[in-house]
Order: C-alpha cells, then structure tokens, then sequence
C-alpha cells in the first residue's frame, strides 16, 4: 500500500508545489486521500494507491510518484505537478465530491429508470441487493476517479513537462502557436485516463458477477451491458459538459481541447480497450455501447429525467442506434469539423512523443496508438 502520509507531509513542505496549488485551487491545504472528509475514502485510497505503485514501479528515474487532494471544494479540478523533489498527482475534493454525487445519480437512473427501456437484465436484479448496489454505485465512481489520476500519470510519466511552455494552469496558453501541440499532449494523456479508468472499473463491476446474479442472461446481452457500465465510469469526466454544446460553434484554442474532441477520442481509447481484451468485443456493439454511455452521461447532465425517459423508451422499439439518432451523439462523433481536428491532433501527437522521451520517466512511455 502506498504511504499516502508521507506524501501529505512532503506536500506540506514542497515549496514549488505549494505555489502550484495555489494558482491552480486556491489554496495549499492538502488531504491524504483516506481523509474522512473524501468521499468513499477507502476506495479512492485502493484506486490511487494501485495506479501510483504501478506506474512507478517503472520509474527509472529517482523521484517519487506522489498524491494528495486538494482542500478546494469550490474548485474542481486535477494538475499534475513536476518539482525538483517531487512527481505530484492532485485531485481537488470538489471535483470527487461532484463525481461521487453523479455516479450515485447515474446509479439510481440506470437502476430505476434506465434498466427497464435498455433491457440491463443484470442491472434489474440489483435492485433489492442493497449491498450490490453500493457495488454498483462504486464501479461508476470508481472508473471516473481513476480516469482524472490516470491521466494526471500519463502527463508525468511521458515527461510533458519538457515541452516547451507546458502550462500547469489549466485553460492558460503561454504561447498561442502551439495551441495544437498543447492539446496533443491533453489527448495522450487521456489515453493513459482511460485505460487506467477502463481497468479499475472493468474490475469494480466483475467483482459484482456471481453465478446466481447472471443465471439465465444470454451472453451476448450480459456482455453488451458490462461494456456499458464499464464505459460511464471514465465518460463521467464529461460531467461538466452540457449537451446544448453539441450545437455550438467548437473551440480551438486553449491548452485543452474542445470537450467534443475529447469526448471523441475517449470513445477511441474505449474501443481500443476493448479490442485488446482476451475475450473479444463486437466492434459494432462496443462503440453502440459507448456512444449511449455518452449520451446518458450528457443528457443526465442536463438533469432532464423526462428526457431520458422518453430518449430511451425508443431503444426497444428501433434498436440503440435510435437513441443516438435523436440525442445527436452521432452528429458529435462523425462530423467533418470534429473528425478532422481529432485527426490534426493526433498526427502532432507523434513528433512530440519522440521529442519528450528524453524526459520520460521510463523507457516504456504510455503509448497513443
């Protein structure tokens, strides 16, 4: 087990991370992540101490790899942060107490709302499973808070520090010509998010199978669901983002891309995780799957129960890809203007990744495939 302690008192006293946390949250108050004021301590404590040890295992490099949160409930973000001493991943409270909030709500709508019109015949039999449940509840919450750390990792690890001008604030260009390339590196981070959150909550929602629970549910269907659970834990990063952003006129400036474009590229990353599990997926069910993950997660955002009620009593009567139709999802995932930008970013992606590997801490960078 990590030691979450060691890293709260080497946060305390790391003057250059300090500055950070006070740029980026407003405050240098740090917890350790088993805090009782954290939402579900215990489990973010498993999460963040399962990936840390992981990825600085393959540390070549004398520097260690810690964690804390950030004391900030009205800021909800996550930064990584390179200092002379130190590798430091930071999650800010009020970005996991919004993601607990959400994946307890998405619970609850898949259980009672969603179950019946989507035909989540394993999700139905936990309705009275009060324990199970809870499970359930955690394999959400799980997957979106793995996601933030993995890719807060991926920025460390793959060494972005050493691009030139990389801003730790978030949203803030210090050179406007490199806008793509800032991006670039957003995106390859997000790759290492979403494996990380894929497997967390790939593990969270097995643990829940038993033989009774699954009896008598086709295969097919049993798998069709897990890649729709798996899927809503790493899309609840989207949590902020509103589905009226579907109709906008796209952003390409910032250090971070345009939600659509990142949204995009999960779905990328998703069916990539998928493909190379050992039990392999229907291509054209996995990206269903997770393209109604991020309608779900979009319209839920909008706090529009009738909507999703109304959204989803279609899937029965026209199949799943109805539902996309109508939400507008595959506007998002095939228009020319995404698909292109997605494209322009991902062929930057490249030189840079060869540029940074000096400053890798390993010789195994996460790869961007």
């Amino acid at each position: 087990m990590h030691n979450f302690a060691a890293d709260l008192q080497a946060a305390q006293a790391d003057l250059v991370l300090q500055r950070e946390l006070l740029a980026v949250f407003r405050t240098p108050a740090t917890l350790a992540p088993g805090d009782p004021g954290v939402p579900n301590p215990g489990l973010v404590t498993e999460i963040a101490s399962v990936l840390l040890d992981e990825w600085h295992a393959r540390y070549t490099i004398k520097k260690p790899l810690r964690f804390v949160v950030s004391d900030s409930k009205n800021v909800k973000n996550a930064l990584a942060c390179w200092t002379p001493t130190n590798d430091w991943v930071v999650v800010s409270l009020g970005l996991l107490w919004l993601l607990s909030e959400n994946a307890d709500r998405l619970s609850r709508d898949l259980l009672f709302v969603l179950s019946g019109p989507l035909n989540l015949q394993m999700t139905q039999r936990l309705r009275g499973d009060v324990s199970r449940s809870l499970a359930y509840t955690e394999s959400l919450y799980a997957g979106a808070v793995a996601f933030f750390i993995g890719h807060e990792i991926a920025h460390l690890y793959d060494g972005h520090e050493g691009f030139r001008g990389h801003s730790l604030v978030p949203g803030k260009v210090v050179d406007p010509n490199l806008t793509h390339e800032y991006q670039a590196l957003e995106l390859g981070a997000d790759y290492g998010g979403t494996r990380a959150a894929g497997r967390v909550a790939m593990k969270k929602f097995i643990d829940i199978l038993e033989a009774p629970l699954v009896q008598g549910i086709e295969d097919q269907l049993l798998k069709r669901e897990l890649l729709l659970i798996v899927s809503l834990g790493p899309l609840l990063a989207f949590t902020l983002f509103q589905p009226e952003a579907l109709k906008q006129v796209l952003i390409d400036a910032g250090t971070h891309p345009d939600d659509r474009y990142r949204a995009l590229w999960m779905v990328s990353n998703l069916m990539m995780f998928f493909d190379e599990l050992k039990d392999q997926q229907d291509p054209d069910a996995a990206i269903e799957q997770i393209s109604l993950a991020l309608t779900i997660v979009l319209i839920q955002n909008a706090a529009a129960n009738d909507a999703l009620v109304q959204l989803f009593e279609l899937a029965p009567r026209d199949g799943d890809m109805a539902v996309l139709r109508t939400s507008g999802i595959r506007r998002l995932l095939f228009s020319e203007e995404v698909t292109n930008h997605h494209r322009l970013l991902y062929a930057t992606y490249g030189p840079l990744k060869d540029q940074l590997q000096r400053f890798a801490r390993g010789p195994d960078a996460m790869p961007m495939q």
